[in-house]
C-alpha cells in the first residue's frame, strides 16, 4: 500500500513539474523573454519627453520631475493588465500626438524588455498616448521604427495608469511655471 501511494504522489509531482516547465517554455519562446514571470521594471530612461498640446518638455535624470514620472512609469509597466496584438499607432497618429495632442515618450539608451507573459517586443522607446480618447484605453506602445511603427500595446492597470498621468501632469505644470 505504501509503495502505490508513493508512486501516485511522485507521479503527480512529476506531472506538475513537467506541466509548469512546458508552460514556462511556451511563454518564454512566444515572447522572447525567459524572465516573463518577474513583475518588475527597473530600467532607467535617458530621457522622458512629454508632448502636451503643442509644447514639448524633456526630462532627464537629475531633473526634479524625472524621478516622479520615471517611478510612475516603472510601477505601471511592472503590472500590466493585458495586451492588444491588433492595435497600432500609425506614423500619422504619432505625429499628431507629438504636434498637437498629449503623449509621453520614454527613451532608453538600449532596448529594454518589459517582463510580461504577453508577446511584447523589447524596445528603446515606449509611447504612452495621453489624449482624452486614449487615456481610457491605458495603452503603452513599443516604438520599433518599423511599419506599422509600433507593436501591439500593453494595457495598464487603471490605478497605476492614473498615477502616471498625474505624474506627467505635475511635470507639465512645473515646466510651464518656469
Amino acid at each position: 500500500m505504501k509503495k502505490s501511494r508513493y508512486n501516485l504522489i511522485s507521479g503527480l509531482i512529476a506531472t506538475v513539474v513537467v506541466t509548469a516547465l512546458l508552460l514556462w517554455g511556451a511563454i518564454s519562446v512566444t515572447n522572447g523573454d525567459p524572465w516573463w514571470f518577474l513583475h518588475r521594471f527597473d530600467a532607467r530612461a535617458e530621457a522622458l519627453v512629454i508632448y502636451w498640446d503643442g509644447d514639448v518638455t524633456t526630462l532627464e535624470p537629475g531633473d526634479s520631475a524625472y524621478e516622479t514620472v520615471m517611478a510612475a512609469f516603472a510601477a505601471a509597466m511592472a503590472e500590466p493588465a493585458g495586451f492588444e496584438s491588433g492595435a497600432v499607432l500609425t506614423e500619422a497618429a504619432i505625429r499628431a500626438h507629438r504636434e498637437e495632442d498629449r503623449m509621453l515618450e520614454v527613451r532608453f539608451a538600449e532596448p529594454v524588455q518589459t517582463h510580461t507573459r504577453h508577446p511584447y517586443a523589447k524596445s528603446a522607446t515606449y509611447l504612452v498616448p495621453l489624449s482624452e480618447g486614449h487615456t481610457r484605453l491605458r495603452r503603452v506602445y513599443t516604438f520599433l521604427g518599423l511599419v506599422p511603427y509600433t507593436s501591439g500595446p500593453l494595457n495598464l492597470e487603471p490605478s497605476s495608469f492614473d498615477a502616471l498621468v498625474q505624474a506627467v501632469e505635475g511635470a507639465v505644470s512645473v515646466a510651464s511655471a518656469k
